[in-house]
């Protein structure tokens, strides 16, 4: 097993450095577009926890048992930074109905939760984080969703079927629809549960003409390509389902001038990143391209409008595998279109398991041979459990996370698909849903920024890291302590609360002294 030990050299005097070493706001040159990146890694390194379920589907009164993988979310080797990591299950609302603290230790951890008798029978969803990642939102936490079933309480009458409704929505490739460009649309049709759903339909202008056509290809995802001829027209988009049902939506809104960025393949080694701008204010200007895997900087490029027109070359073999970001910037080193690209990682570590024998008596002891294939340590975890109608799809696998949904924003329908199938079918879908559900982990002011902001939570290193303050009990006014803490063997917490300044001699009824604490 192989960690990432200079992590905390490069995490400590980075938080420091978050107060004192002011980042250029002004920048000369393409290469410290590609240094201001690094320096925002290196400050705030990412991340990423996996939570490894027994099952899919559950009981109430059973136990979900779960095994913890943290990882550095670059380079997904195991990172031995963090020591604790919260465990919840959501119920339908977000809202946490079971949670836990577990330790981790040389980058894992393991636990359960005991489903209490009570829980109603529904979709929950198990989220799972650290301190750190508390930094960067929600949507950075790991998620998956769990079937719990309630034997105990009569299921009562059949609830009426909920009205049928449905989402689309589309994604200008690049960010923009731009007058008299052509531009590729990404769309994506769902259900009310979020589930993809086939679907074709054309895009009409608003004399009601139509000007393009479009079928989803798989997972209710797919893109089409048109030239919108006048800013400001309401295009809209007429869908229609297989259960026959029609669907109006608008698409976004065309603007007189811009930037329209178009990926595609120019071979089995390289991609064209082509840029086409309309207004004569930006057609000849310098403009920037950056393309970074995990904030790792891939490519870094310039070259002047010509025409209105700009062309990237980017060879595939500096792409690392899973999504890359490529960003486009202007002569103000403004970024101004984006683009996702997903290469599906071609090394994985194959796992073969071997039972002891080929059938079983009920309750008789099953030995299972694990082996890698390879003289390489692995850590590993098995969940074992049977086929049914709630278990048949399984749960989510580290791979698909890790190279792909970890860096997506929102829920992707089998992800396993794009990691493990490889056909031209699979390619275009992949990049369906790179046009359909882009996302940054980072805000871009925020890595050019002069002054970055501290992290509002440290990582735990050590143990909980207790947070408070002490207030005047007779005026609310906060007053200056200070705190320190130990732990008892096999005991609770303690903290001792020093006040510190003219208030520590006021009187003896001020908050000083052991207060055991709860942890």
């Amino acid at each position: 097993m192989t960690f990432a030990p200079t992590f905390l050299a490069r995490l400590l005097p980075a938080l420091l450095a978050l107060c004192s070493s002011p980042v250029l706001a002004q920048l000369d040159s393409l290469p410290q577009l590609g240094r201001s990146l690094a320096r925002y890694s290196q400050r705030l390194p990412p991340e990423k926890l996996f939570a490894h379920l027994d099952r899919p589907s559950y009981v109430s009164g059973e136990t979900l048992w779960f095994k913890l993988y943290a990882v550095d979310g670059r380079s997904h080797r195991p990172l031995a930074a963090s020591t604790v990591a919260y465990v919840e299950v959501l119920d339908a609302e977000q809202r946490p109905v079971l949670q836990a603290k577990i330790a981790l230790r040389r980058a894992t951890g393991q636990g359960s939760f005991v489903l209490p008798a009570a829980l109603a029978s529904g979709t929950y969803t198990v989220r799972a984080y650290t301190s750190w990642m508390k930094n960067f939102g929600p949507e950075f936490y790991f998620h998956c969703p769990v079937t719990i079933v309630n034997t105990r309480t009569p299921l009562g009458l059949p609830a009426a079927p909920a009205a049928l409704s449905y989402d689309p929505q589309f994604f200008p490739e690049g960010g923009y629809l731009v007058q008299g460009i052509s531009s590729k649309v990404g769309f994506k049709i769902t259900d009310r549960q979020g589930r993809g759903v086939a679907a074709e339909g054309n895009v009409l202008d608003a004399s009601g003409k139509s000007v393009g056509s479009f079928q989803t290809l798989r997972f209710g995802l797919g893109s089409f390509s048109f030239t919108p001829m006048a800013a400001g027209s309401a295009y809209r988009a007429v869908i229609r389902l297989r259960s026959g049902q029609t669907i109006t939506s608008p698409l976004p809104a065309v603007r007189e001038q811009g930037y329209v960025l178009r990926l595609e393949e120019a071979g089995p080694e390289q991609l064209r990143v082509v840029v086409q701008t309309s207004g004569a204010a930006l057609a000849s200007e310098s403009l920037y391209l950056l393309g970074h895997t995990r904030q790792q900087v891939a490519v870094a490029a310039g070259t002047p409008l010509s025409q209105g027109q700009a062309v990237f070359v980017v060879e595939k073999a500096k792409l690392a595998a899973g999504v890359t970001h490529f960003t486009l910037f202007n002569s103000r080193r403004q970024p101004v279109c984006e683009r996702l690209y997903f290469r599906a990682s071609t090394t994985t570590l194959a796992l073969t398991a071997q039972p002891d024998k080929s059938q079983y008596a009920s309750r008789q002891k099953v030995s299972l041979q694990l082996s890698t294939g390879e003289t390489v340590p692995a850590n590993v975890s098995v969940a074992v459990y049977q086929l049914d109608s709630l278990s048949q799809a399984g749960g989510p696998d580290a791979a698909s996370y890790l190279w792909l949904t970890s860096d997506l924003k929102g829920a992707v329908e089998n992800p396993e698909y794009y990691c493990s199938t490889h056909s031209a079918e699979a390619a275009q879908a992949a990049d369906n849903l790179m046009l359909t559900q882009g996302w940054s982990r980072f805000r871009w002011a925020d890595v050019l920024a002069a002054q970055p902001a501290p992290p509002a939570y440290l990582p735990e290193l050590n143990g909980h890291l207790v947070r408070g303050r002490v207030t005047d009990s007779r005026t609310g006014a906060r007053l200056r302590a200070s705190l320190s803490t130990w732990r008892r063997p096999a005991g609770p917490f303690s903290c001792t609360i020093q006040l510190v300044g003219p208030m520590a001699a006021c009187s003896s009824k001020r908050p000083t002294g052991t207060v055991p604490g709860s942890w």
